[in-house]
């Protein structure tokens, strides 16, 4: 037990925002009103008490944790107290100082979500005509500052869009990407986006194999769960 004890990575994983820039349709975020969200003294706060309990690593996320002008502070607070951190956002207001700033701390992973291969795609889902060409360059630029960042990407997949599996993980692998990671959509009540019985089996059968290949092109991970994430 005390051996097992030594392997567990303390981690904690902080949402800094209750709300979005994005209108995406799969999404409430952007529906709601900020409230109650921390104040940069309240974060700090809490950082030194993860210190104390031996935090080793922090992972920020939202909402769209960019909608806060701290954010790239509370990055570097973590860091000043020897944890790593990582991140969850979808680019569109990481600036290209803010991207260097952040490898220059040594962020250890971001996560950016993309939700189709093209622009009308990604668009659509995303509710903004900005999306994807903010969200490409601030992958850009996190890849050309920090060689050794972590990035991967996070990709939605629904009715309309999980025929696109295999383009994403070949998008992923050409925008410099460690890793993509499918995200079936969380849906609840009657069915509007998740996949049908049917859908999931075609999936199995045409688009998994397709996916298999194009992350062994890539050197992308290969866990079972993202080539069948259903």
């Amino acid at each position: 037990d005390r051996f097992r004890a030594l392997l567990v990575e303390r981690a904690a994983k902080l949402k800094l925002v209750d709300g979005c820039n994005l209108r995406c349709f799969m999404c409430d975020y952007w529906k709601r009103d900020r409230k109650g969200e921390l104040s940069t003294d309240d974060v700090i706060a809490v950082l030194d008490d993860l210190q104390l309990l031996g935090c080793q690593k922090v992972h920020y996320t939202g909402g769209e944790l960019f909608l806060r002008k701290d954010a790239v502070h509370l990055v570097a607070a973590a860091a000043e107290r020897g944890m790593r951190t990582n991140l969850t956002t979808n680019g569109t207001l990481l600036t290209k100082d803010g991207a260097r700033r952040l490898a220059r701390m040594g962020v250890n992973g971001v996560s950016v979500s993309l939700d189709g291969a093209s622009a009308k795609s990604h668009n659509r889902v995303r509710g903004r005509d900005y999306a994807w060409r903010r969200t490409l360059k601030a992958v850009a630029w996190l890849r050309r500052y920090s060689a050794d960042l972590t990035l991967r990407v996070n990709f939605v997949l629904m009715r309309s869009n999980y025929e696109a599996l295999p383009d994403m993980v070949r998008l992923a692998g050409e925008l410099g990407a460690n890793d993509l990671l499918p995200m079936p959509v969380d849906e609840k009540g009657p069915r509007k986006l998740r996949l049908s019985a049917r859908e999931i089996r075609h999936y199995n059968r045409e688009v998994a194999p397709a996916v298999a290949e194009a992350r062994r092109r890539y050197g992308f991970p290969e866990p079972l769960a993202a080539i069948f994430p259903f």
